[in-house]
């Protein structure tokens, strides 16, 4: 059998998290309007270019309207994170939040806005800012879940697994139903290998949320969970990622996962010849796909690489290899130790099994 461990294992902790949304609750008013509503459900849905559209529409009429420029600038925000556009977008969120203090803005709203430019110098890593405008929003609304949870969310980023649990937790404590905080308490624990603690939290985040985004972040956990724990069940992660993706299919580390853990499966099985042809077109499908949403995912560079070699094509190998490692530098959904983990496993031999269907 073909031994495909070690990738799982580096994955467990990919900073896939860039990509975990906002909260909505910029969008709420003490009065909702069903204006502001249309664009959250755009925003909860994922549609994030109709979201901005529907925004840029709202402030257009109305240039002094709080909730519509946090709005758009909490859409703008969302889109840098998702785009790999990091920069254009989070300075466009950035100038948009300022507006809201020549806007007359509650001290909620106020809070909002720092959280925003906080959470937009996240995304450019700009941590230090990022830190000082949590700080001005929470000092403004202590109540103001968010605000903690994207503090954590900044630490963690850093590599700061005790202060970013300590944030998740206060953010928890205000609201135990905060879809980011849950999403990201989850992928902490399952860094410190507390499966059944993270697999609870995500039973909540399951059962009490609607967002879609937030789902799929879930989903993609849980199958990571699968694949890595004493006893992988790589079926269930193979379901998983799949659920993740009918929730949010521009996740482009869940479609190279999705087409690493068919390839265990694969490895694993004796099916015909036909059958595994066909399972060999659907992985490079979806390392496709995974390519297509993100050019620098050096995973689905590094997944295509293994089954170049389990099929005997070692030239092959050697060019996805090469784009494995030339992508890791710019891949974003990679913290510094996970360039590192991923460089030495790319360059590792490789163990030969032939896979390559009968002539």
């Amino acid at each position: 059998m073909l031994i495909l461990g070690v990738l799982a294992g580096i994955l467990t902790y990919l900073y896939y998290f860039f990509f975990a949304p906002l909260n909505i609750s910029p969008f709420a008013e003490e009065s909702p309007r069903a204006d502001i509503a249309v664009v959250a459900g755009d925003y909860n849905a994922g549609n994030i270019d109709q979201a901005i559209v529907n925004a840029e529409m709202l402030v257009a009429g109305d240039s002094k309207s709080v909730p519509a420029l946090l709005a758009l600038a909490s859409s703008y925000a969302q889109k840098g994170s998702i785009s790999y556009n990091e920069a254009e977008y989070g300075t466009k969120a950035i100038n948009t939040a300022n507006l809201v203090f020549a806007a007359a803005p509650t001290p909620s709203q106020a809070s909002e806005a720092y959280r925003i430019i906080g959470y937009s110098n996240e995304i450019m890593e700009r941590y230090a800012e990022a830190q000082n405008n949590y700080d001005k929003a929470i000092e403004l609304n202590p109540k103001n879940s968010q605000a903690y949870s994207n503090k954590g969310h900044a630490y963690h980023l850093q590599g700061d697994v005790a202060a970013a649990g300590i944030w998740y937790g206060k953010a928890l404590a205000l609201d135990p139903k905060n879809e980011h905080a849950l999403v990201n308490e989850a992928r902490l624990l399952i860094r410190l290998n507390k499966l059944p603690e993270a697999r609870e939290i995500l039973n909540i985040l399951f059962n009490t949320s609607s967002n879609r985004m937030f789902l799929a972040d879930g989903y993609q956990l849980l199958a990571v969970m699968l694949m890595d724990q004493a006893r992988p069940d790589d079926a269930g992660a193979r379901l998983s990622f799949e659920k993740a993706l009918s929730y949010n299919r521009n996740l482009s580390q869940a479609w190279a996962m999705l087409g690493f853990v068919k390839l265990r499966l694969l490895a694993a099985s004796s099916g015909t010849d036909e059958a595994m042809r066909n399972e060999m077109k659907s992985i490079y499908a979806d390392l496709g796909e995974a390519l297509a949403i993100n050019p620098k995912q050096a995973s689905a560079y590094y997944v295509a690489s293994l089954l170049a070699n389990i099929v005997g094509d070692k030239t092959k190998e050697a060019e996805l290899k090469k784009l494995a490692l030339e992508a890791i530098p710019e891949d974003i959904t990679l913290g510094a130790d996970e360039k590192e983990a991923l460089r030495k496993e790319i360059n590792a031999k490789f163990i030969n099994v032939n896979l390559s269907p009968k002539k």
